[in-house]
């Protein structure tokens, strides 16, 4: 369900798991949610390090949107 992007606190109540501790327990992470994770802090370090454009006197990021929306891959 996780995978799926149910929150985790909406995943407890429906798979009954009353504290995080047992929650964490059958929650387990695989390459592949590594590999996600580093996928998409790359995504989010490559918009903090474009350049500042100047438009009309001010200082812009290039491209923020990405900012906003998580990676799906």
């Amino acid at each position: 369900m996780r995978k799926s992007g149910v929150a985790e606190s909406v995943i407890m109540k429906i798979t009954g798991h009353s504290t995080r501790e047992m929650f964490d327990r059958y929650n387990t992470v695989d390459e592949d949610d590594t590999r996600k994770a580093v996928k998409q802090l790359e995504g989010f370090l490559q918009v903090l390090t474009k350049p500042l454009t100047k438009t009309n006197g001010k200082a812009q990021k290039e491209n923020t949107d990405s900012l906003q929306k998580p990676i799906n891959s």
